[in-house]
């Protein structure tokens, strides 16, 4: 409710009033409080495999901007909006800048270690997911902290782990883990 005074009626009041809001110091703005983006180095539990045989245990990603996020609605199902995610949010590998050959040629536990790095990035390490409990019949929300809930586990030899044997029960099977390639393929890109 507002409180109207008429300095013709009552002057003395009027002018009280005026004095003091030109005596008053006015409040100080408080500037408002910007967080850093959560660090953007992520470890690879695999490692990129260079072509001289090193192998690179960490990467660089960015927070997604609104532009990205545009392109990604654009997207026409959920694999492609994962690979334009990981695509956009990569910047390097290592000091290699993060193209799609080099994406493709990475494991897929390491992609889905960036895509985890850019969720990270982009909303913080603390995330909240709703679901629909059928039980229930009601929506949960269950907060998941990437770097405290999420457990990844690295290959002991990043270089001779990614093959190895299974036995059948006819025959030894050569088993190789997944890549970047393998993975489009899976999802139709």
């Amino acid at each position: 409710m507002t409180n109207t005074i008429k300095a013709a009626e009552n002057p003395a009041l009027a002018n009280q009033l005026l004095n003091k809001a030109l005596t008053e110091t006015p409040a100080q703005e408080v500037a408002p409080e910007i967080t850093s983006p959560s660090d953007t180095t992520v470890d690879l539990p695999g490692g990129y495999l260079t072509a001289t045989g090193e192998v690179i245990r960490t990467a660089e990603v960015r927070e997604l901007t609104g532009k990205d996020e545009e392109i990604i609605s654009k997207t026409d199902n959920l694999g492609k909006a994962l690979m334009t995610i990981l695509q956009r949010g990569t910047v390097k590998v290592g000091d290699l800048p993060a193209d799609e050959k080099l994406l493709d040629e990475l494991l897929i536990g390491d992609r889905d270690a960036l895509l985890l790095g850019i969720l990270k990035s982009t909303f913080g390490s603390n995330i909240e997911v709703k679901s629909y409990c059928q039980g229930c019949a009601d929506y949960k929300s269950v907060n998941i902290d990437i770097d405290k809930d999420i457990e990844t586990k690295k290959l002991d030899d990043p270089i001779d782990g990614r093959t190895f044997v299974v036995k059948g029960k006819k025959a030894e099977y050569i088993v190789k883990l997944p890549n970047g390639t393998v993975q489009k393929e899976m999802i139709n890109i």
